[in-house]
């Protein structure tokens, strides 16, 4: 290859972790495993030949959308940049070489691709010799890591993406560095995997203890809060679980593309890592409830899982199993503190939620209408469907208001309230709220998850004080008594 004297040396530039922030390997393996988890024998029989091997088997198997992949802008702009001097741009990746060349001609940035073909894994010493074919003379190398070190060695001027302070002193010590790129990472990536601000949909847990008026309780309550901190680790372990399956649907939102693992702040392999400590830490904590309670958060966990795995793509069933997901919560409130089950209180939670899950999807496909597209990726349903679902969230949400009325009119409210028929105020403000929550999200006004929303609207608080309050009163006579004919 000869190169004009006034135009710079070839460049090289490697693709995980340079020109993209994810690896293509966990990329491939995660998508496949979330498609047939049966197969990770397979997986590991194709590891021991070899992870070039591995790496084709994947890429075999496994169609991964390199067009929604997180890139590395400042780096594109130098390569165009640089190609637009005339100077000459190769792609060269441990990643296997189908998948290297389909980002290549992606990008069009590229004169070549080279990549790992199934025998040999082009890493380190691999990889110098591959480019040195291609290249005799001298070159630039722009990558990100240790196995490295060898090409960067052999260029003529090394540029590192997003090296550590250890690493940037070691190369700045053994070879001539010419350009770092640097991409801030906003926030804490594996803190924001966990998603902190859903645990509060876990508060579910005490409601056994408001509604049984044993709040003030600290047996129940220690109880209850020990269930609370197992039950957030376990839907941590699930929602890290759930945006690893979901990585490809995600980087298509225009929202959802921000998450650690969508946008490449947090490498895939954590996805593996994080859950796994989650679930001993949550079978740790959760060691001294009762028997039930442990199964009541296995069951959670399993069912979480078939749904983020299967259920999440099916029509109706979605919903459903979202209504007994929240459902389970205030059982394992039951379960921690073994206070009696209420019929009355777990079915109106199950319409309640069943409109709120409605509600979700309807957001959703309010959003993609915006957008234009016409069916949710990872998702069955379609624009089309926002009115029958609509409906159907909307009834949902009546039928929890009228089995809260019958509940008002049942010999089981003269057990807990002195005057229960204070608890009649209760009814417009839910009915307020449950309308307000479907107009808003008629309007597109709703958040794509109603808690998140709850969270931030001031009117939700509004309505929680005025239940709470007349919950209070109805507890002791401090008015004269209604009687109701009979």
């Amino acid at each position: 290859m000869d190169t004009p004297p006034d135009v710079p040396p070839p460049l090289f530039v490697d693709l995980d972790g340079t020109l993209t922030p994810t690896d293509l390997l966990y990329e491939t393996l995660l998508a496949y495993l979330g498609r047939k988890p049966w197969m990770l024998p397979a997986c590991a029989l194709w590891l021991a030949a070899g992870r070039a091997q591995l790496k084709r088997r994947l890429a075999e198997r496994t169609n991964i959308p390199v067009e929604s992949l997180p890139y590395n802008r400042e780096v594109i702009d130098w390569i165009r940049a640089e190609k637009g001097a005339g100077r000459k741009a190769y792609l060269v990746s441990g990643s296997d070489e189908l998948l290297v060349r389909r980002v290549a001609a992606h990008l069009g940035l590229f004169d070549a691709a080279i990549g790992s073909d199934g025998v040999t894994n082009r890493v380190g010493a691999a990889k110098l010799e591959a480019i040195r074919r291609l290249c005799p003379g001298p070159f630039d190398y722009c990558a990100d890591s240790r196995t490295d070190f060898p090409v960067w060695r052999e260029c003529r001027e090394a540029m590192l993406v997003n090296p550590s302070p250890g690493l940037r002193r070691e190369a700045e010590r053994a070879f001539r560095v010419g350009r770092i790129f640097t991409v801030p990472r906003a926030g804490s990536p594996a803190l924001d995997s966990l998603r902190p601000v859903q645990w509060v949909k876990n508060l579910l847990i005490f409601l056994p203890l408001v509604t049984s008026h044993r709040i003030g309780d600290p047996g129940d309550l220690a109880s209850a809060f020990r269930m609370f901190i197992a039950f957030s680790l376990v839907a941590s372990c699930i929602y890290v679980v759930n945006d690893v399956v979901d990585v490809d649907a995600d980087r298509m939102h225009p929202r959802k593309s921000l998450r650690p693992f969508a946008s490449g702040r947090l490498p895939l392999v954590y996805g593996v890592l994080i859950p796994v400590l989650l679930a001993a830490l949550a079978a740790l904590v959760a060691a001294p409830l009762p028997a039930g309670a442990g199964a009541v958060l296995a069951l959670y966990a399993v069912l979480a899982l078939v749904y983020s795995f299967r259920l999440k793509r099916l029509v109706l069933l979605d919903v459903m199993t979202l209504a007994l997901l929240y459902t389970l919560r205030i059982v394992a409130g039951h379960a921690a503190t073994g206070i009696p089950y209420s019929p009355w209180l777990l079915s109106f939670a199950v319409f309640a939620f069943f409109s709120l899950a409605f509600c979700k999807r309807v957001s959703e496909l309010h959003n993609l209408h915006l957008r234009g597209g016409r069916s949710a990726p990872g998702r069955g349903y379609g624009t089309d469907d926002r009115l029958v679902v609509t409906v159907a969230g909307v009834a949902s949400g009546f039928a929890a208001c009228i089995i809260f009325l019958l509940y008002l009119g049942s010999d089981a409210v003269l057990k807990l309230y002195g005057q229960p028929e204070l608890l009649w105020l209760l009814v417009p403000a839910f009915l307020y709220w449950i309308c307000r929550i479907w107009i808003l999200s008629g309007r597109g006004q709703m958040d794509e998850d109603p808690i998140i929303f709850a969270l931030r609207d001031p009117g939700t608080y509004v309505v929680i004080a005025w239940c709470g309050a007349w919950l209070l009163l109805a507890a002791h006579q401090w008015f004269p008594p209604i009687e109701f004919a009979r």
